[in-house]
């Protein structure tokens, strides 16, 4: 019938995501049209970061959407993970993960890395949390898994955090400013750095972080690693 002509949708959100998009642009029909209101120009949230400590962003080739979150998962295992296994001072290590399908995934990379992790998730338990939290301040598990719902739902502050790798960008952007501010100066190092994943699907979670100038820049530049400060 042609009841989706006559049906008014509305969406508010803090921030656009593909889900609403896709939304927007495939399932609303009004006959009268449709609107949406946004923000055109976004700073970015670097400035926000009390932390000196040094953001790298590295971007992934991916082929397409369909593909994008195998290749992140390979870009990871085959880049990442050497560097963090192979380093000697790899201690307080964060992963910060957006999905919690990706969380399991890299999960299991973990088990069968026989690697024992630190697992912070939007399930567990608040007593395996605050032993998970004990574990990685007292450097017993140097890697932690932490996904971006854990921190909507909990905000805890980790203690012990040396380095942090951003797997995927969160969906809030504050979130960024509030996990890099949780790194802490080690005698030895000073202070660690931030890591971060991207590929040119991620371009919504990295304009609300690096601002809508900059991300341009890095979605199409032919270099493909970007330093901040």
């Amino acid at each position: 019938g042609k009841a989706a002509l006559y049906r008014q949708n509305i969406f508010l959100s803090g921030f656009t995501s593909a889900d609403i998009n896709a939304l927007f642009h495939r399932h609303c029909f009004s006959h009268q049209g449709k609107a949406r209101v946004h923000k055109e120009e976004r700073s970015g949230v670097l400035s926000k970061v009390v932390s000196q400590v040094q953001q790298v962003f590295e971007r992934l080739a991916v082929k397409d959407a369909a593909h994008a979150d195998d290749e992140r998962f390979q870009f990871f295992t085959e880049t990442m993970w050497p560097r963090i296994k192979e380093s000697p001072t790899s201690q307080g290590v964060l992963i910060c993960v957006r999905s919690y399908f990706d969380f399991v995934r890299l999960r299991n990379f973990f088990h069968k890395e026989e690697e024992e992790v630190c697992l912070n998730h939007e399930y567990a338990d608040l007593k395996d949390v605050n032993r998970c939290r004990s574990f990685f301040f007292t450097g017993s598990r140097r890697i932690m898994l932490y996904t971006e719902r854990a921190h909507f739902y909990r905000r805890q502050k980790m203690r012990g955090v040396r380095d942090v790798y951003f797997y995927s960008l969160p969906d809030r952007h504050n979130f960024y400013v509030d996990i890099v501010n949780m790194m802490e100066e080690n005698e030895s190092r000073g202070v660690g750095s931030c890591t971060v994943m991207f590929h040119r699907y991620d371009r919504l979670q990295l304009e609300r972080v690096v601002g809508s100038v900059r991300c341009k820049k890095m979605t199409s530049a032919q270099n493909s690693t970007f330093m901040f400060c």
